[in-house]
Protein backbone atom coordinates (compact mmCIF):
# COMPACT_ATOMS: atom_id res chain seq x y z
CA UNK A 1 0.00 0.00 0.00
CA UNK A 2 0.83 3.33 -0.84
CA UNK A 3 4.42 2.63 -2.52
CA UNK A 4 5.97 3.62 -6.38
CA UNK A 5 7.49 1.14 -8.46
CA UNK A 6 9.43 2.84 -11.05
CA UNK A 7 12.21 2.02 -13.81
CA UNK A 8 11.44 -1.69 -13.14
CA UNK A 9 12.14 -4.41 -16.12
CA UNK A 10 11.33 -8.08 -16.37
CA UNK A 11 10.14 -10.37 -19.01
CA UNK A 12 6.91 -10.23 -17.52
CA UNK A 13 5.74 -7.95 -15.38
CA UNK A 14 8.05 -4.94 -15.63
CA UNK A 15 7.10 -3.78 -12.23
CA UNK A 16 5.50 -6.42 -10.75
CA UNK A 17 4.57 -9.81 -11.46
CA UNK A 18 1.89 -11.65 -9.57
CA UNK A 19 1.57 -15.31 -10.45
CA UNK A 20 -0.91 -17.76 -9.21
CA UNK A 21 -1.52 -15.07 -5.89
CA UNK A 22 -4.22 -12.18 -5.13
CA UNK A 23 -2.21 -9.27 -3.45
CA UNK A 24 -3.97 -6.41 -2.55
CA UNK A 25 -2.36 -4.08 -4.22
CA UNK A 26 -3.95 0.00 -3.19
CA UNK A 27 -2.63 3.39 -3.55
CA UNK A 28 0.43 2.52 -5.66
CA UNK A 29 2.18 3.95 -8.47
CA UNK A 30 3.60 2.12 -11.56
CA UNK A 31 5.78 4.55 -13.70
CA UNK A 32 8.03 3.97 -16.55
CA UNK A 33 8.34 0.57 -16.09
CA UNK A 34 9.07 -1.95 -18.65
CA UNK A 35 8.34 -5.36 -19.52
CA UNK A 36 9.70 -7.41 -22.94
CA UNK A 37 6.55 -9.55 -23.05
CA UNK A 38 3.69 -9.16 -21.03
CA UNK A 39 2.62 -6.04 -18.53
CA UNK A 40 4.41 -3.20 -18.20
CA UNK A 41 3.67 -2.08 -14.96
CA UNK A 42 1.85 -5.10 -13.89
CA UNK A 43 1.51 -8.94 -15.12
CA UNK A 44 -1.17 -10.96 -13.31
CA UNK A 45 -0.86 -14.80 -14.96
CA UNK A 46 -2.38 -18.18 -13.75
CA UNK A 47 -5.44 -17.33 -11.86
CA UNK A 48 -4.42 -14.44 -10.12
CA UNK A 49 -7.01 -12.29 -8.92
CA UNK A 50 -5.92 -9.40 -6.97
CA UNK A 51 -7.66 -6.01 -5.95
CA UNK A 52 -5.97 -3.26 -6.86
CA UNK A 53 -7.44 -0.22 -6.56
CA UNK A 54 -6.61 3.71 -6.06
CA UNK A 55 -3.34 3.41 -8.69
CA UNK A 56 -1.87 4.98 -11.46
CA UNK A 57 -0.55 3.41 -14.23
CA UNK A 58 1.99 5.96 -16.18
CA UNK A 59 4.54 5.39 -19.28
CA UNK A 60 4.66 1.78 -18.74
CA UNK A 61 5.98 0.04 -21.71
CA UNK A 62 5.86 -3.70 -23.60
CA UNK A 63 8.98 -3.93 -25.69
CA UNK A 64 8.87 -6.81 -28.09
CA UNK A 65 6.65 -6.66 -31.37
CA UNK A 66 3.58 -9.23 -29.78
CA UNK A 67 4.33 -7.53 -26.49
CA UNK A 68 1.07 -6.96 -24.36
CA UNK A 69 -0.36 -4.91 -21.79
CA UNK A 70 1.35 -1.67 -21.26
CA UNK A 71 0.02 -0.69 -18.32
CA UNK A 72 -1.37 -4.37 -17.13
CA UNK A 73 -1.43 -7.85 -18.54
CA UNK A 74 -4.40 -10.21 -17.14
CA UNK A 75 -3.17 -13.28 -18.64
CA UNK A 76 -4.81 -17.33 -18.50
CA UNK A 77 -7.93 -17.24 -16.05
CA UNK A 78 -6.89 -13.74 -14.25
CA UNK A 79 -9.99 -11.90 -12.75
CA UNK A 80 -8.52 -9.39 -10.89
CA UNK A 81 -10.55 -6.31 -9.69
CA UNK A 82 -8.90 -2.53 -10.86
CA UNK A 83 -11.28 0.37 -9.49
CA UNK A 84 -10.36 4.03 -9.74
CA UNK A 85 -7.10 3.86 -11.13
CA UNK A 86 -5.96 5.63 -13.86
CA UNK A 87 -3.83 4.94 -17.17
CA UNK A 88 -1.93 6.99 -18.60
CA UNK A 89 0.38 7.15 -21.79
CA UNK A 90 1.07 3.51 -21.59
CA UNK A 91 2.15 1.92 -24.80
CA UNK A 92 2.83 -1.69 -26.39
CA UNK A 93 3.64 -2.23 -30.34
CA UNK A 94 0.89 -4.90 -30.36
CA UNK A 95 -1.95 -4.92 -28.06
CA UNK A 96 -3.48 -3.73 -25.10
CA UNK A 97 -2.06 -0.17 -24.65
CA UNK A 98 -3.69 0.18 -21.00
CA UNK A 99 -4.79 -2.95 -20.49
CA UNK A 100 -4.78 -6.49 -21.89
CA UNK A 101 -7.29 -9.29 -21.16
CA UNK A 102 -6.07 -12.93 -22.56
CA UNK A 103 -6.84 -16.30 -22.15
CA UNK A 104 -10.26 -16.38 -20.25
CA UNK A 105 -9.75 -13.38 -17.94
CA UNK A 106 -12.23 -12.07 -16.53
CA UNK A 107 -11.00 -8.00 -15.16
CA UNK A 108 -13.87 -6.40 -13.07
CA UNK A 109 -12.55 -2.71 -14.52
CA UNK A 110 -14.37 0.06 -12.67
CA UNK A 111 -14.31 4.04 -12.33
CA UNK A 112 -10.94 3.63 -14.35
CA UNK A 113 -9.62 6.38 -16.09
CA UNK A 114 -7.99 5.36 -19.69
CA UNK A 115 -5.97 8.71 -21.06
CA UNK A 116 -3.35 8.43 -24.25
CA UNK A 117 -2.25 4.69 -24.29
CA UNK A 118 -1.37 3.20 -27.49
CA UNK A 119 -0.99 0.01 -29.48
CA UNK A 120 -1.70 -1.18 -32.83
CA UNK A 121 -4.79 -3.02 -31.51
CA UNK A 122 -6.64 -1.56 -28.88
CA UNK A 123 -5.17 1.51 -27.91
CA UNK A 124 -6.68 1.10 -24.18
CA UNK A 125 -7.74 -2.25 -23.98
CA UNK A 126 -7.52 -5.42 -26.10
CA UNK A 127 -10.14 -8.77 -24.89
CA UNK A 128 -8.64 -11.58 -26.42
CA UNK A 129 -9.90 -15.67 -26.85
CA UNK A 130 -12.78 -16.08 -24.78
CA UNK A 131 -11.80 -12.80 -22.26
CA UNK A 132 -14.94 -11.18 -20.52
CA UNK A 133 -14.08 -8.16 -18.88
CA UNK A 134 -16.75 -5.57 -17.24
CA UNK A 135 -16.08 -1.83 -17.97
CA UNK A 136 -18.25 0.10 -15.72
CA UNK A 137 -18.24 3.88 -14.85
CA UNK A 138 -15.06 4.26 -17.04
CA UNK A 139 -13.70 6.97 -19.15
CA UNK A 140 -11.85 6.63 -22.48
CA UNK A 141 -10.12 9.25 -23.81
CA UNK A 142 -7.56 10.55 -26.41
CA UNK A 143 -6.23 6.77 -27.00
CA UNK A 144 -4.78 5.52 -30.66
CA UNK A 145 -4.05 2.51 -31.90
CA UNK A 146 -5.00 0.84 -36.06
CA UNK A 147 -7.59 -0.91 -35.16
CA UNK A 148 -9.58 -0.08 -32.03
CA UNK A 149 -8.88 2.69 -30.66
CA UNK A 150 -10.23 2.44 -27.40
CA UNK A 151 -11.17 -1.20 -27.19
CA UNK A 152 -10.51 -4.35 -29.34
CA UNK A 153 -11.92 -7.20 -28.68
CA UNK A 154 -11.50 -10.58 -30.47
CA UNK A 155 -11.77 -14.51 -30.62
CA UNK A 156 -14.75 -15.15 -28.76
CA UNK A 157 -14.11 -12.48 -26.35
CA UNK A 158 -17.03 -9.80 -24.83
CA UNK A 159 -16.98 -7.59 -22.64
CA UNK A 160 -19.59 -5.82 -20.60
CA UNK A 161 -19.32 -2.25 -20.84
CA UNK A 162 -21.94 -0.17 -18.92
CA UNK A 163 -22.16 3.44 -18.43
CA UNK A 164 -19.03 4.22 -19.93
CA UNK A 165 -17.83 7.51 -21.58
CA UNK A 166 -15.26 6.85 -24.92
CA UNK A 167 -14.16 10.86 -26.55
CA UNK A 168 -11.11 11.76 -28.80
CA UNK A 169 -10.26 8.41 -29.68
CA UNK A 170 -8.39 7.99 -32.89
CA UNK A 171 -7.63 4.53 -34.65
CA UNK A 172 -5.25 5.19 -37.98
CA UNK A 173 -7.20 1.82 -39.88
CA UNK A 174 -10.69 0.83 -38.19
CA UNK A 175 -12.66 1.14 -35.05
CA UNK A 176 -11.98 4.67 -33.67
CA UNK A 177 -14.44 3.54 -30.20
CA UNK A 178 -14.24 -0.02 -30.15
CA UNK A 179 -13.65 -2.88 -33.25
CA UNK A 180 -14.96 -6.24 -32.92
CA UNK A 181 -13.23 -8.98 -34.87
CA UNK A 182 -13.54 -12.76 -35.01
Amino acid sequence: QGFTIRNGYNDFGGGMLCAASSPTIDNCIFIANRATRFGGGLCNWYGSDPVVTNCVFERNTCTASDGRGGGVANRRGCSPTVQNCTFIDNATPYCGGGLDNYDASHARVLDCHFEGNSASYGGAATNWYSSRPTFKRCTFQANRGDKGAAVHNRTGSGPTIEQCLFFGNVAAQSGGTMLNFE
